[in-house]
């Protein structure tokens, strides 16, 4: 299903109103769980899709998550704001070890040094600056499924960076040419 947010919600219910639900499973691409939240687990439940983060799936994301809360009045975070959060992190001690705010040289840290969070274990930064981490595929809950707010997601799998991403040699990018 190539449509996220708003547009995967009106394709949902019409997927549902014509019958398409019981004769396909819907994955959709880029839904995140606030949106998933906005149009509820009950038209959503069983519908698979893959994310890069899930506030609920070990100690430390629970815990970012708590931080996260309690800093933006109750918001939840969603993927882009974990992913934000952990890419400035990742940058800002780029340019601590670096010892300056150049580009070239904070990129180069980066790309040297293996992001480590609440959520990336030894992740590197391909020379493409494709971040190899891994993705992890889920199944949203039915409502009697979910024991408290935003216990959504039941993750199925994880899948590792390397059959997540486009492999470096079927790249057409220069930046892996070179190396």
């Amino acid at each position: 299903m190539p449509d996220s947010g708003a547009d995967f919600a009106n394709a949902l219910k019409q997927a549902e109103e014509f019958g398409l639900t019981q004769k396909q499973q819907l994955a959709p691409l880029g839904l995140m769980i606030n949106q998933t939240h906005s149009i509820g687990l009950q038209p959503l439940q069983n519908v698979r899709l893959t994310t890069t983060f899930y506030r609920d799936r070990t100690d430390e994301t629970r815990a970012f998550a708590k931080r996260y809360e309690a800093a933006f009045d109750g918001l939840i975070p969603n993927e882009a704001h974990a992913s934000t959060y952990s890419a400035v992190m990742h940058y800002l001690k780029a340019i601590a070890a670096a010892q300056t705010d150049e580009g070239e040289a904070v990129v180069r840290q980066m790309k040297n040094t293996p992001a480590n969070d609440f959520e990336m274990k030894n992740v590197r930064i391909r020379a493409d600056g494709q971040v190899m981490r891994p993705l992890y595929a889920a199944r949203i809950k039915a409502s009697i499924e979910s024991k408290y707010p935003y216990d959504y997601y039941e993750i199925t799998r994880t899948i590792p960076a390397e059959d997540a991403w486009r492999p470096a040699a079927d790249s057409a990018c220069n930046l892996l040419k070179t190396q």
